[in-house]
């Protein structure tokens, strides 16, 4: 599993946090994990934390499921604000399909940062949440590699 998430009750907001290698079925995960939560509650913020990850292997498919995996739990969603963090172009283009596909979702705002200052004042968090700098997504190659070819 290459997430994890924490709910926050008291500023009404979760926290998904991606890294390493991530493929179509973490977010496939991450998406009932997080609304099955009991700390969850319908229209709180949720961000999408896509800084530490260090090999997306995401396509177009990926992104259609995963779409209409939203739109099942879309009543324990709710309307609120979404934000997809990002650190690369590859990142950001796949984030910014899933933003477009989202939109028309009643109450439904998700946009697509690189900068966590201005997602958090887009997200009304408090000063700090999100701005501790990710470690480096790609700290050991060598070991990346070894992982894609096995």
């Amino acid at each position: 599993m290459a997430f994890t998430y924490r709910i926050d009750p008291e500023h009404a907001f979760a926290h998904v946090r991606f890294s390493g290698i991530v493929t179509g079925a973490d977010p496939a995960q991450a998406t009932p994990a997080v609304f099955d939560d009991p700390a969850w509650t319908p229209g709180a913020t949720l961000i999408w934390d896509c800084r530490q990850v260090a090999y997306l292997d995401i396509g177009l498919l990926d992104v259609g499921r995963i779409v209409l995996l939203g739109a099942r739990f879309w009543q324990k969603r709710g309307p609120g604000r979404d934000a997809i963090l990002v650190r690369r172009d590859s990142m950001e283009e796949i984030a910014r399909l899933f933003a477009w596909r989202t939109q028309g979702r009643p109450g439904q705002k998700t946009r697509v940062f690189r900068d966590a200052v201005e997602a958090e004042v887009w997200l009304e968090l408090p000063e700090g949440t999100l701005c501790e700098e990710p470690a480096d997504p790609v700290a050991e190659p060598a070991a990346l590699v070894a992982e894609l070819v096995a």
